[in-house]
């Protein structure tokens, strides 16, 4: 797990990211918790989605444990 919370712009952090290699991201942004949501990157399939907060945990880890 890596936490980024570093004063940059989030571009910055995410081709870093991108860089390293990391395959999941979950971002929690101003956006996307005023819609009760964080957002999760899958960097295999280059999908994104929102995920409920109430939900985040489990289908997080549901992610984390698929091959």
């Amino acid at each position: 797990m890596l936490l980024d919370d570093r004063d940059e712009r989030p571009g910055v952090m995410f081709a870093e990211m991108e860089l390293i290699g990391i395959p999941h991201r979950v971002t929690v942004g101003e956006r996307a918790l005023k819609d009760g949501a964080v957002e999760y990157f899958n960097r295999r399939s280059q999908q994104t989605s929102a995920v409920p907060l109430a939900e985040a945990y489990d289908f997080i880890r549901s992610r984390l444990s698929d091959p």
